[in-house]
């Protein structure tokens, strides 16, 4: 899940160090190295990666880790795969 695009995902904040973020609720509607903007009945909220412990869909996960520019993180995954071929000698 983490090397997947977050855009347009459904997003909940359980846990985080300003805790009035804690139960932000809504759709992500951008995603930068550091934050993820999110678009709630109130408005659009942005919030710092770093900061929060967020629910994407159905996965738990630390913001901490996410710290990384989505495009990057989402070629990871092909270099990784990649690296792991077995060569012919």
């Amino acid at each position: 899940m983490i090397r997947q695009e977050f855009i347009g995902r459904t997003l909940t904040v359980v846990d985080a160090s300003n805790e009035d973020l804690v139960g932000i609720h809504g759709i992500i509607i951008d995603e930068t190295k550091n934050t993820l903007r999110v678009r709630t009945d109130r408005g659009e909220k942005t919030l710092l990666k770093e900061q929060v412990r967020i629910q994407v869909d159905d996965v738990l996960m630390e913001g901490s880790p996410l710290t990384v520019r989505p495009e990057k993180r989402t070629k990871l995954r092909i270099k990784q795969w990649q690296r792991k071929k077995p060569q012919n000698k």
